[in-house]
């Protein structure tokens, strides 16, 4: 099951932008941690920063399963309040025993690679 291998707390070693189809790693400084409950919530913090510019994003959510590589995060808190009541697809894939996540970002889609930190 999808769900019980997502649990536990996770450190962001990548992140990118999709762009036509290609990958852009982001430059610069990017930290991060993503902790999948077992009640199926989920708690994402991503830091950004460039130029003196920071991009924070955090937000809780509930999580649901589609099926075995797509996921949704109905936010129920979020740092950009518009968000919260949005539902967003996120789709699963494995690197090894890193988690790749993919889906439609803040400025368009993004490809975010977690380590496992537990």
């Amino acid at each position: 099951m999808i769900y019980k291998k997502l649990i536990g707390t996770w450190k962001l070693k990548k992140f990118s932008n999709i762009n036509n189809g290609k990958i852009i790693d982001w430059t610069g400084p990017c930290h991060g941690h993503l902790i999948y409950t077992e009640y199926k919530y989920v708690s994402a913090s991503i830091n950004k920063s460039t130029n003196n510019l920071s991009k924070d994003s955090f937000y809780f959510a509930k999580v649901a399963i589609i099926n075995e590589s797509t996921v949704t995060h109905t936010l129920l808190e979020s740092s950009i309040s518009t968000r919260i009541g949005t539902t967003h697809v996120r789709t699963i894939n494995w690197d090894n025993n890193d988690l790749v996540i993919s889906g439609k970002g803040l400025t368009g889609d993004i490809q975010l690679t977690w380590t496992r930190e537990n």
